[in-house]
Formats: C-alpha cells, structure tokens, sequence
C-alpha cells in the first residue's frame, strides 16, 4: 500500500484508485488478494533480489492465482457480470505482475 499502490498510481495516496478502490475488494476477495500480494511480492524481489523467502511467498501467492482464476473460469457463468468483472480485475492485475516479473529476469549473457 505505502510502496507498490504509490508507484502504480499516478495520484495522491487518497486518490490513487490502486489505494483507495482495488485494496477495499482484496480484503473481501482472496483470489484478488493473491493477486496483489503477488504483484507486491515482484515489486519487494526487485528491491530485494537474493531475499528467497520473499520470492517463495511471491510464488505461493502466484499459483494460488493461477489456481483461483482456473477454477473462476471454469465455473464462470457469462451473465454473471461481478464475476466476469472479478476475472478481469484479477487479469489486470497479473498483467501489471508480468511486467514487474520480466524486470526481475536476468539479462541474457
């Protein structure tokens, strides 16, 4: 919250829509919650890149997304908009996981 959620947005901490709007639905959603402490996790390995506990949490946090977001669409009924909107807000956010996550790979010799 005080160090990913400030660099995503471009705003003050209260207006900053990763703060104020995504965090609110992690706290209730645990597939989006994995999301995000994926995507923190990345952001703390860049900081932190021979902390392996941080990148084995990042991991767990990561497969139990990909798991949760499996089954979400395997279960997915289309008229369902909170979920439909639900897999695409987890999506956004892996997104934004991968280009943080390519950061962290080395650079070919």
């Amino acid at each position: 919250m005080t160090e990913t959620g400030v660099l995503l947005g471009t705003m003050p901490p209260e207006e900053n829509p990763y703060i104020t709007s995504l965090l609110p639905v992690a706290y209730l959603d645990d597939l989006v919650m994995h999301a995000i402490l994926a995507l923190s996790g990345t952001h703390l390995g860049f900081k932190q890149k021979l902390n392996v506990e941080v990148h084995g949490a990042t991991s767990r946090h990561y497969d139990l997304v990909l798991r949760g977001l499996q089954r979400a669409i395997d279960n997915l009924d289309l008229s369902d908009s909170r979920r439909i909107v639900r897999i695409l807000l987890v999506l956004l956010i892996l997104c934004t996981f991968e280009v943080g996550a390519a950061a962290l790979k080395p650079e070919p010799s």
